[in-house]
């Protein structure tokens, strides 16, 4: 990443809490918002709705080094997946 382009905040999971965060994340000034989702229905929402860019899978998000990471699957799945993040 360069300077100019600063690392995106990776939203983990797209319904409806991750589009509530997106939504404040935006409010805040955040440009860059990557977000990854198994659900391709949802992850194609994330891109065109809210102007997210798309990543392939988990791996893929963090590979992009982000400088935060917003964990909104269900429950089960939050200590696994900050784990990896």
């Amino acid at each position: 990443m360069t300077r100019s382009s600063p690392s995106p905040v990776l939203v983990i999971g797209c319904g409806s809490i991750a589009r509530r965060h997106i939504a404040n994340l935006r409010k805040l000034g955040v440009r860059r918002i990557a977000a990854y989702d198994p659900d391709p229905t949802r992850l194609e929402h994330a891109r065109r709705e809210l102007c997210c860019e798309p990543v392939g899978s988990l791996a893929q998000g963090l590979a992009r080094e982000p400088r935060a990471a917003l964990i909104c699957t269900p429950p089960a799945l939050h200590a696994p997946e900050a784990l990896r993040a």
